[in-house]
């Protein structure tokens, strides 16, 4: 008896799905992406942000401080004054030597510190930096602090605070320093805290 045929097996592979996306697939893949995308855009600005004004607020109290142990050091005033009037361009800290309350050719600044804002300068990405005289309560603005022999603010002999206002201008959300009579710098979240304002 002959044996019952059997075909051959075919030598060509059998035709396979080639693995990928359809365009409907696609599609929804980029509308969460932008879902997403539009959730974490907030947050990630509020981490900008925050972790800028920690950087000014930390710079500026380590300048205070700096001012102060100079003052100490020397037994001579020693100031931390705001460039051209306004601190959010920078400030120097010299050492008034000769006792006669500006600054002289022999008298060097010791820091020269840069705008606070450095390429961040559009309404909705600049700081803004002020100080008040006194430690607490009202006060009119001031473009210089002083601290004397012992430590203490001469200059304006109130203390003084300052504000670092976020670009939202949300006076609660920013951060403020408070330096006493006795000279010492310390940070305080919240502007309110201080009784200070954004505007």
């Amino acid at each position: 008896m002959n044996a019952p045929y059997r075909p051959r097996p075919s030598s060509r592979p059998a035709p396979t799905r080639l693995a990928g996306f359809t365009l409907v697939e696609l599609m929804i893949s980029i509308a969460v992406l932008a879902i997403l995308l539009a959730m974490a855009v907030p947050s990630l600005r509020e981490v900008g942000l925050n972790s800028r004004s920690s950087g000014m607020i930390n710079t500026l109290l380590a300048d205070l401080s700096t001012a102060r142990s100079e003052a100490v050091k020397t037994a001579r005033p020693t100031y931390i004054v705001a460039i051209g009037g306004d601190w959010a361009n920078g400030w120097n800290i010299w050492t008034d030597t000769n006792l006669n309350g500006a600054q002289d050719g022999d008298e060097p600044t010791l820091k020269s510190q840069d705008p606070i804002n450095g390429g961040y300068t559009s309404a909705e990405t600049a700081f803004l930096l002020r100080a008040i005289e006194g430690a607490s309560g009202g006060g009119s603005n001031v473009a210089q602090i002083a601290f004397g022999a012992q430590g203490q603010t001469v200059l304006p002999s109130t203390g003084a605070r300052f504000g670092l206002c976020r670009p939202d201008g949300n006076a609660a959300r920013s951060t403020g320093i408070q330096v006493s009579v006795a000279g010492r710098a310390q940070a305080v979240k919240g502007l309110p805290g201080l009784t200070m304002g954004c505007s």
